[in-house]
């Protein structure tokens, strides 16, 4: 017997035993002719069955309210599968620009250390969320110290600004680090670009970095393809959980993505006008 079925059948056995005892005091008053304690036993029985009514469903919903909480929370510790939407989009996956562009935030960070990766270097990925305009490290012949720091940001639908340049400088100035990389599924402003040329700044555009994925061979674009055939790589990434998000809307019917553990996390985030 589920859990469920168990709360009904003790439910239901607590109503029957309050039915009983009223319908026994009934009966006691009845037979002694007590007509006004037959009226006050009426009354108080009816209100005692509402009360116990009431308070066994606000009791049963708190439980469920706790326990929806808990398992949500151990949720975030659990592995990320492909989503029955999302597995449609991945039955034919390529490398062009299209797909590249399609990739979130998360998922691009990812993609770009498999890339590196097979570009021969050795990768080191900084964690999730606020890492301090650091993402990925790249090492050289097995050397200790880093060659480059790797900035990635997946903008799909805006442009890269100088903004985001002049913040990988102060890391590379910060960590002492000659070489900067910034990349994107975008495309940079032209202000940007001219500060990166001027400060050993490489960055890599949509176009760049769709060209260099060309150029690898079969077997390391098939890495590539394999990561994406088994990720929900267009789903953002809460950057607090590092679990994707889910569709909410307001109550004026707008959409929004929300964590899944809400209302543990409450990150939230809004939808670009091509998701709408």
């Amino acid at each position: 017997m589920s859990a469920r079925s168990r709360r009904k059948q003790d439910f239901d056995e607590d109503i029957i035993k309050l039915i009983v005892i009223v319908v026994g005091l009934l009966f006691l008053a009845g037979y002694l002719k007590l007509i006004y304690i037959l009226i006050v036993v009426v009354f108080l029985a009816a209100i005692l069955i509402i009360g116990y009514v009431f308070w066994k469903k606000k009791k049963e919903a708190s439980n469920r309210r706790y326990h929806a909480v808990k398992t949500t929370a151990t949720e975030s510790y659990q592995p990320q599968g492909i989503v029955p939407e999302a597995e449609e989009k991945r039955k034919q996956i390529d490398l062009s620009a299209t797909t590249l562009k399609k990739i979130e935030w998360y998922s691009f960070e990812l993609f770009c250390k498999i890339y590196y990766e097979n570009s021969g270097y050795t990768v080191s990925k900084t964690k999730a969320g606020a890492d301090g305009g650091m993402d990925l490290l790249l090492y050289q012949d097995g050397s200790a110290s880093p060659y480059a720091l790797v900035q990635c940001k997946a903008r799909g639908h805006r442009d890269i600004g100088v903004k985001y340049v002049r913040e990988l400088l102060g890391v590379m100035t910060s960590e002492k680090i000659e070489k900067g990389i910034l990349i994107t599924n975008s495309y940079f402003t032209r202000d940007a670009v001219e500060f990166s040329k001027n400060n050993a700044i490489e960055t890599v555009d949509l176009y760049e970095l769709s060209e260099r994925v060309k150029d690898l061979e079969a077997e390391k674009r098939v890495k590539l393809i394999e990561f994406l055939e088994t990720t929900d790589y267009t789903t953002p990434t809460c950057p607090n959980c590092e679990i994707k998000l889910v569709e909410r809307t307001t109550k004026n019917g707008q959409s929004f993505w929300g964590c899944k553990n809400y209302p543990l996390c409450r990150y939230t985030m809004r939808m670009s006008k091509a998701e709408d």
